[in-house]
């Protein structure tokens, strides 16, 4: 048997060792990654999404509100006024809102609409177990257009949206995240 570190890197390629010892480290720590509670606030299990998805050749576009995780919202509420034209107007104010979807205490909220085209403004609020809270907005107009989904979001902060083909919906639209602490 040889004596020093090089009989023992005959056994034990650093690689190896590396590998080995990396994936101790991440089996130690994955229980503490993984939350089974209330997540925290402003984290990546509570963003709050809005998905947008129409079926091939229907004229119902479903929205859904929810995270990435199991966050249960404190609320969630969808207004959608379909008195609008495509290009999206200069001036909101103007618009009436004449459907409102309000649910408190959810991991979903859905709203369906056979208008087009249609202006959805969202809100979102999440309180975790500390108290803090994390609100979600974003508002966005919505109109289809040769097998496309044209869309225009009037939220500062939240990124241009590039038109969406029909066949590759679902579509997740992140909303702005503004802590309330």
């Amino acid at each position: 048997m040889t004596n020093g570190p090089q009989g023992w890197r005959r056994y034990f390629p650093v690689p190896f060792v590396a590998a080995v010892t990396l994936l101790l480290v991440l089996v130690l720590l994955t229980p503490n990654l993984i939350s089974f509670g209330n997540p925290a606030a402003g984290s990546l299990e509570t963003q709050a999404y809005l998905v947008i998805d129409r079926a091939q050749g229907t004229n119902a576009t479903h929205l859904y509100i929810r995270s990435l995780g199991n966050a249960r919202y404190h609320s969630v509420t969808i207004d959608v006024a379909t008195n609008v034209s495509w290009p999206p107007p200069q001036n909101l104010t103007d618009l009436a809102w004449q459907h409102r979807v309000n649910e408190t205490n959810v991991l979903v909220a859905t709203f369906t609409t056979l208008s087009d085209p249609f202006l959805a403004n969202i809100s979102v609020v999440y309180i975790d177990a500390a108290g803090v809270t994390e609100q979600y907005i974003g508002e966005f107009e919505f109109h289809y257009s040769g097998g496309n989904l044209d869309t225009e979001t009037f939220t500062p902060g939240l990124a241009p949206v590039a038109p969406i083909p029909e066949r590759t919906l679902p579509e997740y639209l992140e909303l702005l995240a503004l802590p309330l602490r």
